[in-house]
């Protein structure tokens, strides 16, 4: 982001979701990270879970019949992710955290995975505002837009990615499976710096 506290991202890379299917299944289509600003929907979604987050706002969480071993949304930029409805277990669940946080009463700083405890075995989200996990159910990625969580042994979506058009160029955008996870964003030169320059002189 450019600036101090700016309200602007410049770019915002979306993470990769999870996979818990059987015998090691994969669904590339549902966990990539999403190459639009929107999270995409855990498989399977419905009307009310597992659905990804839009315009920013956070993944909604995943689905079980009976309420357990639900994973939970991915954070956007601006709207936390949909914390596990699992409430079985101490330290309850909480929800993956927002960069520009909207929830005060989320104690955990900008940009934390959420977490769920599931009887001592914690299934935490980890960097970037991913969804926790639960047993055999994977957490929303953390995005622009948060992916959804996933269903009991299912996939969850991977989050939203987004660049500021205006003034980011020459820029690519992409996804693909090769080797361990990473996001990788390069410096490509001063046009950047020096057109803001001219805009701030041209307005000042």
């Amino acid at each position: 982001m450019d600036g101090e506290y700016t309200e602007r991202p410049l770019i915002i890379a979306g993470g990769a979701g999870g996979s818990a299917g059987p015998h090691g299944a994969v669904q590339y289509t549902t966990t990539d990270a999403s190459l639009s600003p929107n999270g995409k929907d855990g498989y399977q979604s419905t009307a009310n879970v597992g659905n990804g987050g839009t315009n920013g706002n956070g993944g909604n969480r995943g689905y079980r019949l009976t309420g357990n071993n639900v994973p939970g949304g991915g954070a956007g930029f601006r709207g936390d992710g949909v914390k596990s409805s699992d409430n079985r277990f101490e330290p309850r669940p909480t929800a993956a955290v927002a960069v520009k946080r909207n929830n005060q009463e989320n104690v955990n700083p900008p940009g934390s995975g959420g977490t769920y405890n599931y009887n001592g075995v914690p299934y935490d989200g980890g960097f970037g505002g991913g969804g926790s996990g639960a047993r055999n159910a994977p957490g929303g990625a953390g995005g622009y837009s948060g992916g959804g969580g996933a269903n009991l042994d299912g996939h969850s979506g991977g989050g939203g990615s987004f660049k500021d058009g205006e003034r980011v160029g020459n820029y690519r955008i992409e996804a693909n499976n090769i080797g361990a996870g990473e996001v990788r964003i390069e410096y490509l030169g001063e046009s950047l710096i020096i057109n803001q320059e001219i805009r701030d002189e041209q307005t000042s």
